[in-house]
């Protein structure tokens, strides 16, 4: 009996996440974003990206024009806490039925696991002391905020992209790229960020920063070269990971 009803909820699951994807993708199709050699899937619970053929390293894998992005110009002098804060308002802002994002943003998570969510036991598990302090750092942050609009900060914490720009930061929730998730792409001999993305004509590019057998997952390595927080104290708030 508890077999049958265990089946049926992982099918029931299954054809959700099946939904979903369908109705992102189609979004994606209305607005101009164009996948090439990757197709958006779910394995193991996580959505991610995955090579359909061989692909090489430079390949170019995904155009998003810049209006079907979610983005903010911020002075660059700012905070992050401050920067995500603006970034965050105008995710909820679009977060509406006659919203041209609405289809972007129900296909992201309903919950971020950041390290404000993690249990102590969670905490315990990594054997990483400085955890508690940024989990407490990060709930009194929070504290500070309505609750509603604490499910947009996280989504923009975990997933917002930085690029640099010489008079201000450019922030920006990017569709299909921001589903990419972490891998160690480092080099120990030329350690960098496995980011290969660039703005040209107002199109977000994104290249293969690997060579991906077909069916393998595209990874990227998360983070930011001009963070505030070392590497690890870094994944841990921004995305909620260990590394």
């Amino acid at each position: 009996m508890w077999i049958l009803f265990y089946i049926l909820v992982c099918v029931y699951l299954l054809n959700m996440d099946i939904i979903k994807n369908y109705k992102f993708k189609r979004w994606c199709i209305l607005n101009g974003i164009n996948v090439y050699k990757v197709d958006i899937g779910v394995r193991h619970g996580m959505r991610g990206l995955y090579a359909t053929e061989h692909i090489n390293k430079g390949d170019l894998l995904v155009e998003v024009p810049i209006d079907s992005c979610i983005y903010v110009e911020t002075e660059p002098n700012l905070s992050m806490d401050i920067q995500d804060l603006e970034l965050a308002c105008k995710v909820m802002k679009f977060d509406s039925p006659d919203s041209k994002y609405k289809g972007y943003i129900d296909h992201m998570p309903q919950h971020v696991n950041v390290i404000s969510h993690w249990s102590d036991e969670e905490i315990h598990k990594i054997n990483y002391p400085p955890a508690f302090e940024l989990r407490n750092k990060q709930i009194l942050e929070d504290s500070k905020y309505p609750s509603y609009l604490r499910r947009y900060l996280d989504l923009v914490r975990s997933r917002r992209i930085i690029f640099r720009q010489n008079d201000y930061d450019l922030l920006m929730m990017i569709p299909v790229i921001d589903l990419i998730n972490h891998g160690n792409t480092e080099s120990s001999s030329t350690p960098k960020f496995g980011f290969d993305i660039e703005i040209i004509d107002n199109v977000v590019k994104m290249y293969s920063p690997h060579t991906y057998t077909k069916n393998s997952e595209i990874l990227i390595s998360y983070g930011d070269s001009h963070s505030s927080y070392e590497s690890t104290s870094h994944h841990l708030c921004r995305h909620g990971i260990f590394v």
